[in-house]
């Protein structure tokens, strides 16, 4: 039997789990038998971690997310293969380069993330004011971005000097 570690065997329960290759595929890739996992799957490591992949993989409510969820697996397991390839001398300088900028974006460095427009952080504040005469809720709302716009200020408040503050940030 193949000598498999936590990590082999959680992958093994993930890809079991999921049911997304036929099984004879799946033990090829890990080299095993059909011997192999009725004997790995009665370790409680391997039991644990099935049922677990399990629960999440059938509590997924859309195919957007099993899509997500299946991609995220499988990118788990090709990132070493790939890094393996980019460090090589050998690979292309372009290929080994994105490979690099993959595994950066993967750890929150590298390319900044542009933001939405109209996504920035913002403060709401909500009065209920109860009801009017015809028992229909009274509610007032003021929504404001909590960036520092010059167009916010009223005629008083704009200064030479705080317009000049505006402009220094621009």
């Amino acid at each position: 039997m193949a000598e498999l570690d936590e990590i082999m065997l959680a992958r093994l329960a993930r890809e079991m789990a999921m049911n997304i290759r036929p099984y004879a595929q799946v033990f090829n890739d890990f080299g095993i038998t059909e011997t192999d996992y009725y004997e790995i799957s009665k370790l409680e490591f391997y039991a644990r971690a099935k049922e677990q992949f399990s629960l999440e993989w059938n509590a997924t409510a859309s195919t957007a997310d099993r899509v997500r969820i299946g991609s995220l697996a499988y990118l788990e397991q090709i990132l070493p293969a790939l890094t393996r390839r980019a460090l090589d001398l050998k690979e292309a300088l372009p290929a080994a380069t994105d490979v690099a900028k993959l595994l950066a974006r993967n750890a929150g460095i590298g390319e900044a993330r542009s933001e939405a427009r109209g996504t920035s952080e913002r403060f709401v504040i909500t009065i209920n004011l109860g009801a009017d005469v015809d028992g229909k809720p009274v509610v007032e709302t003021y929504d404001k971005s909590i960036a520092v716009d010059a167009h916010d200020a009223t005629p008083e408040q704009l200064t030479l000097e705080s317009l000049l503050h505006v402009e220094e940030h621009r």
